[in-house]
């Protein structure tokens, strides 16, 4: 950004928004020496994304959400923000999904903030009902476990169900393999999310997914698939689904033609084309 302030004053700059890092944070609840590293981090963050984001000639948002939270944290000026969203490759992807026995899948980083934990004692009390369901968690790669204590905490859990496994490492092809094999997604996280991409990969394959309703999450999900982070209430909403047969997978709230990748693509073109006016 220096560079295009002193020597490249005509180049177009145009940043992807990222998770804000001061409710990422806070979400994690990180303590101890690791909190105060991980504060102090986020606040150096906090200032160079200001000057980064507000000098920038566009900030691309993955939600209406982010798109606000760009505008109240950083300053971005209204007129250089834009929403674009994440979205799914329609030909690789998009299937009717007849998975039995029904698979449950999880995917997501290992910090607090995913709650892991919840999503894995809410398939438990499921599960106890209908033994032969399955859980997948995919937890991205063996080498950067980002907190150990929480994995310590999956670990314990996962060793008392057989029925569920952990999953590392996986290639793009393998992983969607795993969604189009599964019926129902969690999203549990507890913290600050934009709308996680896992969300529109899972649908896109044809996954009923069950999420937390906060953040970015309620402008792509119909209400019915809200979790309120009791188990009891959250396994009598999946119970009722499962009740009710498996028989329509499209829980976006809109026409997930808008969620294409092509779609998307068209955006960012026009906008990359107004730019250049």
């Amino acid at each position: 950004m220096l560079l295009k302030k002193y020597f490249f004053k005509q180049k177009i700059i145009i940043i992807k928004a990222h998770g804000t890092s001061i409710p990422e944070l806070s979400a994690n609840q990180y303590k101890g020496f690791k909190g105060f590293v991980l504060r102090l981090d986020s606040l150096i963050h906090l200032k160079i994304d200001r000057y980064v984001l507000r000098n920038a000639d566009k900030v691309v948002c993955s939600s209406k959400f982010q798109l606000i939270e760009m505008q109240k944290i950083y300053g971005v000026i209204s007129k250089k923000l834009i929403c674009i969203y994440n979205g799914f490759d329609q030909d690789y992807v998009l299937k009717t999904n007849t998975s039995s026995p029904l698979q449950f899948v999880f995917c997501g980083r290992i910090v607090p903030k995913k709650n892991i934990t919840y999503a894995i004692d809410l398939f438990n009390i499921i599960q106890s009902k209908h033994v032969d369901y399955k859980l997948k968690l995919i937890l991205g790669e063996s080498n950067k476990i980002e907190d150990l204590r929480t994995y310590k905490n999956i670990i314990e859990k996962v060793n008392k169900n057989p029925n569920i496994e952990i999953l590392f490492d996986l290639s793009e092809s393998d992983l969607y393999k795993v969604f189009m094999d599964s019926s129902i997604g969690l999203i549990t996280s507890i913290g600050y999310e934009s709308i996680p991409t896992v969300l529109f990969e899972m649908l896109g394959c044809g996954v009923k997914v069950f999420s937390t309703y906060k953040w970015g999450i309620p402008e792509i999900i119909e209400e019915d698939s809200a979790l309120t982070m009791n188990l009891s209430s959250d396994s009598r909403l999946i119970e009722k689904f499962i009740l009710n047969g498996i028989n329509d997978f499209n829980n976006f709230k809109n026409d997930y033609n808008q969620f294409y990748i092509s779609t998307l693509a068209r955006e960012y073109l026009k906008m990359y084309n107004q730019l250049l006016k």
